[in-house]
């Protein structure tokens, strides 16, 4: 389980450093507007998907906390 908490963490990093490489992509085209819904698309995508790895971290660290308040009062 505690793989769950790493792996999440890591795909918190690479889906930050991915919506970050899309806005510096997005701003150094010269026509802006003209793809402005496919870049506000993708940059939802990676908030989303950050989102849900950072809940797949709280899910997980809340398991391991009833699991040990488990093993302490048994």
């Amino acid at each position: 389980m505690i793989f769950i908490s790493n792996l999440s963490m890591i795909l918190f990093t690479c889906f930050a450093l991915g919506a970050d490489y899309v806005i510096g992509d997005w701003t150094s085209q010269k026509d802006q507007l003209e793809k402005v819904w496919f870049y506000s698309g993708l940059s939802l995508t990676f908030a989303c998907c950050s989102a849900l790895a950072i809940s797949m971290r709280v899910a997980s660290i809340y398991y391991f906390s009833l699991k040990a308040d488990r093993k302490l009062h048994e």
